[in-house]
């Protein structure tokens, strides 16, 4: 039995998806009980709790022998995945596979990178084996940059320089490999696209898969950040979004692996690839 956490979001819903149709056992941690019913007419099993009930938790490990670990990026981040750590350790589960994220590490310059290793550190003492998925920017991620991408404007503090985005159905194979093969045990694989692009790439890419127009404007990280909290973002989030994209104008989330290709055995989708779906995204 494979417990998913996160298993009602982008990533984790494909991910059970994957599993339910190599049908492979799996349970899905929801704190909403309408969510939970809706999994369970599609045969999945479901537990409702959060990683805050270390109770609940506790429930929810039973029999369970792998653990998937996703939770949203917040100021808890780390607590709540101890609680998830703590559980894992407690039940005898086997092995956690942990979405992280690229660059993660104690010196990272950007905070939730840190939050990431602090709990990978975690899991790596707990004595349980595991494997960590490190992916880069979303390309979903690119409508926070537009009203809409029929409006024809993407507006970002990027530059000119380079990202290697990553569809989230590419993370999701990936670790419905790793839960499903030998092999990756104590294993850590930076995910990325098939190709590192600017954002005027991103820009002609986009125009010529949706047949209209989209351009490009750079704006500062100031702009950017006004823009970002008159949409109501939490300003935490704001300073977050801010150091990210700082250290995005350095080229550092442009360079490219072929994790995704060798995990799944076929390269990562592209943006062409997924653009259509990018309109109704939001």
């Amino acid at each position: 039995m494979i417990l998913v956490t996160g298993g009602t979001g982008r990533i984790g819903s494909e991910l059970v998806r994957l599993l339910a149709a190599k049908a492979v056992p799996v349970r899905v941690l929801t704190r909403d009980a309408a969510k939970a019913e809706s999994l369970a007419r599609h045969g999945v099993e479901t537990a409702v709790g959060n990683m805050n009930d270390p109770r609940g938790l506790d429930s929810a490990m039973s029999g369970v022998g792998q653990v998937f670990l996703l939770s949203k990026e917040e100021p808890a981040q780390v607590e709540l995945q101890h609680n998830v750590v703590v559980a894992a350790v407690s039940a005898g589960v086997r092995r956690l596979v942990k979405v992280s994220a690229m660059g993660a590490g104690p010196d990272s310059p950007l905070r939730e990178a840190r939050w990431h290793a602090r709990t990978e550190d975690e899991i790596v003492a707990s004595g349980l084996a595991y494997t960590h998925l490190r992916p880069n920017f979303f390309m979903h991620n690119l409508t926070i940059y537009a009203a809409s991408l029929g409006d024809g404007v993407l507006s970002a503090p990027m530059g000119g320089s380079r990202i290697s985005m990553i569809d989230h159905r590419d993370v999701a194979a990936a670790a419905a490999a790793v839960l499903t093969e030998p092999g990756h045990e104590h294993r850590s694989y930076t995910l990325t696209g098939p190709e590192t692009l600017s954002f005027a790439e991103v820009a002609e890419r986009l125009s010529r898969a949706l047949g209209h127009p989209i351009r490009y404007v750079n704006v500062s990280l100031e702009d950017a950040r006004r823009k970002w909290l008159a949409l109501g973002i939490p300003a935490w989030r704001v300073d977050s979004f801010i150091d990210i994209h700082r250290e995005y104008r350095t080229n550092w989330a442009a360079p490219v692996t072929t994790d995704v290709a060798d995990l799944v055995g076929r390269p990562a989708r592209s943006l062409v690839a997924i653009a259509a779906g990018l309109l109704g995204s939001r």
